[in-house]
């Protein structure tokens, strides 16, 4: 992936934290440790947490799930937190993990000592008669930025339990270096695992069904959704997922040691090993060729503080043992699955390091087909065209793709399309505008709007009760079945069998023709 600039990976970062400090904003919680606090016991700490009460809904913030990763833990995999006996104050919110500082990153506290989880229950979830359902929350912002600061209470309501978390951002997170003395490189996502293992052995006290739990996340969440989809290590620590806007179908950096041939990168440019890449990380930070001890003694916010493009997880062997897309046609754990995403993901991509002329140069193989295929928007403009085309094959394509692989799983599937213009001047909903409809963080909404939020919630939230979206019979969402996968539209809440049936075919021709050049080692 081409280098991103400064100005371009801030921006994406304003879009990230902007929706970030909307979350921290609305969720209403305030300070107590009044004898009415609510408490439950701590099945790792052998003590108790304390947490905030909000009626209808309790939280417990900021509550540690892995030892700190600092210091000698530094690019290790999450460490089991010791007992300690003594109670815990879980009334705010952990500090984010470290990410690129700026005017226009909002988030307040970061550091590196960051692996913590929030929960938010119904109040009313001690005297239920049976465990609640439990939805787990991963947050995106390209790897590099974000964290769990999100008004869980919106769908704490609803009757369910929710989890977010914080996990390793940037090359604390994902990297790859020779010097590095553990064959793991994807240590956001080994961080991710150890909450959903967290989950399993604790959500039980705040009484919830650590045999119902469902994972969902937007964007980079939704990628991270897909990663755990097959890795084989998260396997029996959720058993449903909803993945908005990943993208699966992306080709990531790979180990030298893993990889037989060259990768490339859907536009046919060659990616760098991942320690190639970290190297060059490393020669930002430290003159010369880095030490193990060099490295480890750097400052976190010289690590996280310069970049110059987002991060991507890593095929390394252990975390990730192929590329995902190869993966999950043989090797995905078994779930059932929610997928899809927004009709312009493509107001995305002049953060993605593309511009609009290299990335219609990436499509000179197929002579003539954006203009054709996206003939109404390359009428307005050949911008709007690229960008609809860079959306649709980055984050589109991908849901289509898993609709296709769970055809043949025992486990259904359904996949979902959100078509409504926030304005008029918008050409369709942009990335992350389903995080918003769920989350409800609109500043304002006209009535279509709030009927939208509350459908996509109602759905989501049935799926984690029931393993189906659709309880209510006058409504039609069909899971796929062998055949082209059907796609529910909304506002309008019709099918689509064939949505995007020729743009579709000519993207995974194009995906196809790249993985034949890999195979060749051209």
């Amino acid at each position: 992936m081409p280098q991103l600039s400064r100005t371009g990976a801030l921006s994406f970062i304003k879009v990230c934290v902007a929706v970030a400090s909307l979350f921290a904003a609305t969720t209403g919680l305030t300070d107590t440790t009044s004898p009415s606090a609510p408490t439950v016991p701590s099945a790792v700490q052998a003590g108790r947490y304390i947490g905030l009460s909000n009626h209808p809904v309790e939280s417990f913030l900021g509550i540690p799930y892995a030892q700190p990763p600092v210091g000698k833990l530094r690019w290790q995999t999450a460490r089991p937190l010791s007992k300690t006996g003594r109670p815990f104050q879980a009334t705010a919110y952990g500090p984010a993990c470290l990410q690129p500082s700026s005017p226009v990153n909002l988030v307040a506290k970061m550091s590196e000592d960051c692996l913590t989880l929030n929960i938010w229950r119904p109040a009313s979830a001690k005297a239920a008669d049976k465990p609640l359902p439990v939805m787990v929350w991963i947050h995106g912002g390209g790897f590099v930025s974000g964290s769990g600061q999100i008004p869980g209470d919106v769908l704490a309501q609803e009757g369910v339990i929710v989890v977010s978390m914080n996990y390793r951002l940037g090359a604390l997170g994902f990297f790859a270096h020779p010097q590095l003395d553990n064959p793991v490189a994807n240590f956001g996502l080994s961080d991710v695992v150890k909450a959903l293992r967290w989950v399993q052995r604790n959500i039980g006290t705040f009484n919830g069904d650590k045999d119902n739990v469902t994972i969902f996340g937007v964007s980079a969440g939704g990628m991270m959704v897909n990663l755990l989809l097959v890795n084989q290590q998260a396997s029996g620590s959720f058993h449903k997922a909803i993945s908005q806007s990943g993208y699966i179908a992306w080709p990531l950096p790979v180990k030298e040691k893993q990889n037989q041939f060259a990768v490339r990168d859907v536009y046919g440019n060659t990616m760098l090993h991942a320690e190639q890449q970290g190297r060059e990380k490393a020669s930002q930070w430290l003159e010369g060729e880095a030490t193990l001890k060099q490295l480890k003694a750097l400052p976190g916010e010289v690590i996280t503080g310069r970049f110059e493009g987002f991060y991507s997880p890593i095929v390394d062997g252990v975390t990730l043992e192929n590329q995902p897309y190869k993966l999950v046609k043989t090797h995905s754990n078994e779930v059932s699955l929610i997928t899809g995403g927004n009709s312009f993901e493509g107001s995305v991509m002049p953060y993605s390091g593309y511009t609009v002329p290299q990335y219609l140069q990436s499509w000179k193989t197929f002579p003539g087909q954006v203009d054709l295929l996206y003939k109404e928007d390359w009428n307005h403009s050949h911008e709007r065209a690229a960008k609809r085309a860079f959306g649709d094959e980055r984050y589109l394509f991908s849901a289509y793709f898993l609709g296709q692989q769970w055809q043949h799983k025992p486990s259904p599937a359904w996949l979902y399309y959100i078509d409504q213009k926030p304005t008029k001047e918008s050409p369709g909903s942009p990335h992350g505008y389903d995080q918003q409809l769920i989350f409800n963080t609109f500043k304002s909404q006209d009535a279509k709007t709030q009927r939208l939020a509350k459908t996509l919630r109602n759905y989501w939230v049935n799926f984690a009760k029931s393993g189906s979206p659709v309880l209510n019979t006058d409504k039609t969402w069909s899971a796929n079945t062998q055949g082209h996968p059907t796609w529910l539209v909304l506002p309008s809440e019709t099918e689509e069998v064939n949505l995007y049936a020729t743009r579709f075919k000519s993207i995974k021709t194009r995906l196809e023709n790249r993985e034949s050049t890999e195979g060749n080692g051209q």
